[in-house]
């Protein structure tokens, strides 16, 4: 029989009031250090930080949900995490993090005081371990983001705790708890799987010691290893099916750069402990891992390591000990300056445990033999009491120094913080991504999805395995939007190796083919999908549009094993109106025929003229149209014949000009229209974005100035658009209701922040509302008239003198609804919206004559169908109730099933019911 030195205790005591302050302490610190992160940007500051994140949310939101995105990582954070990144704001954010990690470091502190407690039975010294544990800055800041390390330090305090607690009670339910502890520990980190094998002996040790017959021990260590390996053993089943291989985690390249400079540490043991010192003198303070490596040899040639002592003081080295294996074998590495940036320097703080409770062990020992000599009670008792207070005070010093005066400078430095290049990407999305599949390999872009605020859902990426794998291989079918690295402006050969999206499209002519890049930097290239491509390959091999999932964004996920069969099928027979509208990419694939066909002709030389005349307005409309259909050659051309023969010194355009037989223009009207130089400017700018041609960005620039010092001007403390650099004088301002486009100033904010162009948008939407209730006074309609000015006095609207039909909605006054329609569908301002549905007029959708209205003129004439004014309704109805929207197409856009207008209609006519039918064939 076995026999026990000391009474069984076998409840825990109810918590105390030295664990309760210390939880409290716990509280209120991380919460601090949480708020204080959040202020500086750092609760997402690493890359691993928004991998965790993603991983979590990956689970419920992605092409391919479940328990198949927690990836090769121990998964128990990432399953931790699920209720709270459920919470948009907690997972943009990152203070998810803090939800599941508070209460593990509120565990943790408690556990570790009442580990030393069994040990040295004081609970002062308890006290000062756990006080020391709260006061280190790295362990609050891994309490307070997303981040394995307080989690894992968890199980291993839990899992010493209960060791201790089945030696001193030899009770089953101790070391089974032990047992558990150890797989939550190898579901916690890698370090944990070490901990089995540890505890293993530890256990047979102390039967061997307690003598124990060979059925007992054997019995114990069959309970014991059953609960211990199940951790081990998930991750492992877990590898097996997702990874085909067993150990398939381990089969990864843990290290960036293979390089021997960064693996100084293979199979050197003296680097190997220089790295591991290295990273804990940042994580824990160099006094702290001096006094932890002395005081364990010393408290052994005192004899003073029992069983308990050292079971439990091997359990909380146990972490050191495997990332010494792994230094040594080349597995990981370590850097800190001067040797290199910061780099997996966490790797120094697991073992915090050991590092406080082995000095304090010490500590305790050296007071115990002193305490009956003289000299102790008088000075030496004294000395240690406050020898902890000076311990203590340093530590909290140096809490302060690291978290606020340095502003935890080692992890803002760390080499795997989000790179500028990333923030770039995920900026440049988050404003930019108007719909479509993302495809991007997690190899190093986890900063960018949790960043970009796009669903998960919307990317495809290796953890999607079919739907990946298919799209690598020809994106164009089912991508949108394609983000690889970029080897121009890198040198990092380990992505250019593992990223397996350069690896198969980094090269490939066929590639460029089909996609345009619109962002570049020195580590990531961004493209999106070139439909017109597309659709022209599509055209082709008589795909079926339909059905090709990069045309069609909305349409339900498809399956990867019949989509090629869907696709492939031929059309057969002409598409009715009905089947035409139903489908996008058909009207799209129909617009790009009537531009090469019709209008491209029309202005292939650089110029658009009718009879002879032309004006600023068509070469506006022919360089959005050739931009939209991604021909940069008449681009180009239509560009330099308008900037050569029609810009003026101020940077704007003639309205009108003909041309003389010999080829020379003459400029007719030399003052400027406000629609044509904004579209304009605004065609550079994206061509400039497209293309990644900055010389159109330049051009536009100068015709911004034009714009805000020659079209813009104040009355009454707010600035308006004007219809030109003729239109304010004689104490009025003259405008133009369809000149208003705010769309493109909200990208001219973008590119000339010297202009408050945005202070536009507000003016602009008042000036439609109170213009309509000015054409409503007279015609009993809300709509915008085609003319209106604005006494600089007073400030009221009232019909302007100048034109005849200005209070007529004609072939002005139509496109303002496209233009706010273009508003409503990207910048989602809810002004564009709550004007369009103020719109009454187009509700009945015929006159008693069976006419429907598209320009509405004085008496004798009062409205007509004008095919261009269809783009009025339509847009309208686009933005409001699309289905309405369809009804007008079909009747009107494409009775017949087919894209176009006669050749006779004008180049006004065509432009606009073109634009039109763009417009709706790219919402949504």
């Amino acid at each position: 029989m076995m026999r026990r030195s000391r009474p069984v205790v076998d409840r825990l005591p109810p918590l105390s009031a030295n664990e309760y302050a210390l939880a409290a302490c716990a509280i209120l610190l991380c919460i601090g250090i949480a708020a204080h992160l959040h202020a500086q940007g750092l609760l997402k500051a690493l890359t691993d930080q928004s991998s965790h994140l993603n991983f979590a949310r990956l689970t419920i939101d992605s092409i391919t949900p479940g328990v198949s995105q927690l990836g090769f990582w121990p998964p128990l954070l990432h399953v931790l995490l699920i209720p709270f990144i459920t919470v948009p704001y907690l997972y943009q954010s990152g203070l998810a993090g803090i939800c599941v990690l508070l209460p593990c470091l509120v565990v943790s502190t408690i556990l570790l005081q009442r580990i030393v407690i069994h040990l040295t039975h004081d609970a002062a010294l308890g006290m000062t371990a756990g006080l020391l544990f709260l006061v280190n800055p790295y362990i609050l800041y891994y309490a307070a983001t997303p981040m394995m390390e307080v989690l894992f330090i968890t199980n291993i305090f839990l899992t010493a705790f209960a060791l201790l607690r089945w030696m001193d009670t030899d009770r089953l339910q101790w070391l089974a708890l032990t047992g558990i502890a150890v797989s939550l520990a190898c579901l916690s980190r890698f370090e944990g799987f070490v901990l089995f094998p540890i505890t293993t002996m530890i256990i047979g040790v102390r039967m061997y010691l307690r003598r124990a017959d060979y059925h007992q021990t054997e019995a114990l260590l069959v309970l014991f290893g059953t609960l211990a390996v199940i951790g081990v053993g998930v991750i492992m089943i877990y590898s097996s099916v997702y990874g085909q291989s067993p150990v398939a985690f381990a089969g990864g390249s843990w290290l960036r750069d293979p390089s021997p400079a960064l693996r100084a540490s293979r199979y050197s043991i003296l680097n190997t402990l220089r790295d591991s010192v290295n990273a804990s003198s940042y994580m824990l303070s160099l006094p702290v891992v001096i006094a932890s490596v002395v005081s364990a040899p010393v408290l052994c040639l005192l004899r003073r390591c029992t069983i308990e002592r050292s079971g439990a003081l091997l359990v909380l080295l146990s972490p050191l000990l495997f990332v010494l294996l792994a230094l040594f074998m080349g597995f990981v590495t370590i850097t800190v300056p001067p040797d290199g940036a910061f780099n997996n320097d966490r790797y120094g703080l697991t073992w915090i445990g050991f590092a406080i409770v082995s000095p304090l062990l010490l500590f305790h020992e050296l007071r115990n033999r002193l305490k009956t000599s003289k000299p102790f009670v008088t000075v030496i008792q004294p000395g240690f009491k406050h020898l902890l207070v000076v311990i203590f005070t340093f530590m909290s010093v140096r809490l302060f120094s690291v978290a606020f005066a340095e502003n935890f400078s080692v992890i803002r430095d760390n080499v795997n913080s989000p790179l500028p290049e990333q923030v770039e990407v995920a900026s440049y999305l988050r404003t930019q991504y108007g719909g479509g599949r993302i495809l991007a390999a997690r190899v190093d872009n986890d900063p960018i999805l949790a960043a970009a605020g796009i669903p998960l859902n919307q990317y495809l990426y290796e953890g999607n395995f079919r739907y990946f794998e298919q799209a690598v291989r020809e994106p164009w079918f089912f991508a949108q939007w394609v983000l690889m690295h970029n080897p121009e402006g890198s040198t990092d050969g380990w992505v250019e190796q593992n990223e397996p999206v350069y690896r198969v499209l980094g090269t490939s002519t066929e590639f460029l083919r089909y996609y345009d890049p619109v962002l570049r930097n020195g580590k990531r290239s961004l493209f999106r999908l070139n439909e017109n491509h597309l659709l022209q390959l599509a055209k082709d091999r008589s795909y079926n549009l339909a059905r090709i999932p990069s045309l069609n964004p909305d349409a339900p996920l498809w399956s990867p094993s019949t989509v090629y069969a869907g696709m492939e099928r031929p059309r057969v027979g002409p598409l009715t109106a009905d089947e035409l509208v139903e489908s996008k990419p058909e009207i799209r694939s129909g617009l790009l025929d009537f531009y090469w066909g019709d209008l491209k002709p029309l202005f292939a030389n650089g110029v658009i003229t009718e009879d002879g005349k032309g004006n600023s307005e068509s070469q506006s409309y022919a360089l959005l149209q050739s931009l939209w259909v991604d021909d940069p050659d008449t681009f180009a051309i239509v560009w330099e014949w308008t900037k050569s023969r029609l810009q003026q010194s101020d940077g704007l355009f003639a309205w009108t000009f003909h041309a003389v037989s010999d080829g020379t223009v003459v400029i007719d009207d030399p003052n400027s229209a406000t629609d044509a130089d904004t579209d304009i400017a605004y065609a550079l700018l994206l061509a400039s974005k497209r293309w990644s041609r900055p010389q159109y960005a330049d051009d536009a620039r100068k015709i911004l100035d034009g714009i805000w010092n020659r079209e813009t001007g104040m009355v009454q403390g707010k600035r308006h658009l004007t219809a030109g650099n003729w239109a304010m004088a004689s104490g009025s301002l003259v405008f133009n209701p369809s000149y208003f486009s705010p769309a493109a100033y909200r990208l001219f904010s973008e590119e000339d922040p010297a202009h408050d162009w945005l202070s536009l948008i507000p003016t602009g939407y008042d000036d439609l509302v109170q213009t309509s209730t000015l054409y409503e006074e007279r015609n009993g309609v809300f709509l915008p008239p085609d003319w209106a000015e604005l006494d600089i006095k007073t400030g009221a609207y009232r019909r302007f003198p100048g034109k005849a039909d200005s209070l007529e909605y004609s072939f002005d006054a139509f496109r303002v609804f496209w233009r706010i329609a273009e508003d409503a569908l990207t910048s989602k301002d809810p002004k564009a919206t709550e004007y369009l549905t103020s719109i009454s007029a187009f509700d009945t959708p015929l006159q008693p004559d069976g006419t429907f209205c598209t320009v509405r003129l004085s008496d004798p004439d009062r409205c007509f169908f004008h095919m261009g004014g269809l783009a009025g309704p339509v847009s309208l109805w686009t933005v409001r109730q699309p289905e309405r929207a369809k009804e007008l197409l079909r009747r009107f856009a494409v009775p017949d099933g087919k894209v176009g207008l006669p050749k006779q209609a004008s180049f006004y006519e065509k432009s606009w019911y073109w634009f039109m039918l763009r417009q709706w064939s790219h919402a949504g």
